[in-house]
């Protein structure tokens, strides 16, 4: 994700919130929490409606509540996703590179609509593919324009 704490957008993140099942005074206390973020520069200051403070104890519970929806897509059994902070990882299982270039192509579609859905923004520069591979000579493969080389 590029920016992806500071992106995250107040409206979209309330909505998530009011879906779960946790008592109001929680519900109450995150709205308090995110209401009043504000910035203070020696003689100005100004008020925030997205993102959340780096290093916060509930920025990181807030960010799996904004972005929980995307681990719950179903692409198969062959496909898992995972995170660690802003960091998404999709694994895809395929017995050969033939299968893996198209059985991808719909998670990471997917994916990428999904995260606009947000109104968040991918960092194609962090993005990389890897192929693991048992046998020897496998080539590189070339996916949405990208190289991937086998390790």
């Amino acid at each position: 994700m590029s920016n992806a704490f500071n992106s995250v957008n107040w409206h979209l993140l309330n909505q998530k919130i009011d879906r779960l099942s946790i008592p109001s005074y929680l519900k109450v206390a995150i709205y308090n929490f995110l209401s009043e973020s504000s910035v203070s520069l020696q003689q100005s200051s100004k008020n925030y409606n997205e993102g959340f403070p780096q290093g916060s104890s509930l920025g990181p519970v807030l960010w799996n509540i904004f972005i929980d929806d995307i681990f719950r897509l179903d692409f198969g059994s062959n496909v898992k996703i995972q995170a660690f902070a802003d960091d998404i990882l999709l694994m895809i299982q395929e017995p050969a590179t033939h299968c893996f270039t198209q059985s991808s192509k719909v998670p990471l579609q997917i994916s990428a609509n999904r995260t606009k859905d947000h109104c968040l923004a991918i960092n194609y520069d962090k993005c990389c593919f890897t192929v693991l591979s048992t046998k020897p000579g496998v080539g590189n493969l070339r996916l949405f324009g990208c190289e991937a080389a086998a390790l």
